[in-house]
Formats: structure tokens, sequence, C-alpha cells
């Protein structure tokens, strides 16, 4: 005998919501995926995961990287000026274009 899973976290019933809603309500994805504000994306993948895996395929995943540590202790280097780099960007390059603070920025790390 098998144990009972447990019971489905708000983001599960959630994906099974709006999976039904396509299935028994409109039939039509891209209007459902509009309504509840998600892409087509999105509802694809959690409808893989419905076929293949049931109501439990629709649960909240792990996003780190598989085996990976949280947090290794370790610091990585960095540009020693990279702090003064990043204040003097942020007070020169409010609402200009992108391709402007990358000018500033090769111009800064020279």
């Amino acid at each position: 005998m098998s144990q009972p899973s447990p019971p489905l976290d708000r983001e599960a019933k959630r994906r099974l919501a709006i999976i039904r809603h396509v299935e028994e309500v409109t039939g039509n994805v891209a209007l459902t995926c509009r309504y509840y504000g998600i892409s087509r994306q999105a509802y694809y993948i959690w409808y893989r995961r419905y076929l293949a895996e049931g109501i439990d395929g629709l649960r909240t995943r792990s996003r780190g990287a598989a085996g990976q540590p949280a947090w290794s202790g370790r610091r990585t280097r960095r540009h020693p000026r990279l702090d003064q780099i990043v204040v003097k960007l942020g007070t020169w390059c409010r609402g200009e274009p992108l391709n402007e603070v990358i000018a500033r920025l090769k111009f800064l790390v020279q």
C-alpha cells in the first residue's frame, strides 16, 4: 500500500485550475493563458508534467542546481574597483540608453 501524497501547495492548485479551465471551460489555451496572465510556454510545461506525472507533477519544484549547495562559503574574486564603478554608473547613467551605459562601463574599466 503506497503512502498518500501530501496536499497540494497553493501554486499547484492554481496550475491545476488553469489546466482544468482549458479542458472544461474554454478549450482554448491562448485565451485561458491571457485571462490568467501566464505564458503559453509555462502552460505547456505544466501540462506536459501533468500528463506524465499526474497531479504530483504540478507541485512546486526547487529552482536550485541539482547537487549544488546553496552556498559554498567561498567568495569569488571581482574587479577591485567594481563597487566604485557601479556607484558611478548609477549616478551618471540614469535614464540613458543601454549602449551609452555600456560605453561608459568600458571607459571606466580601462
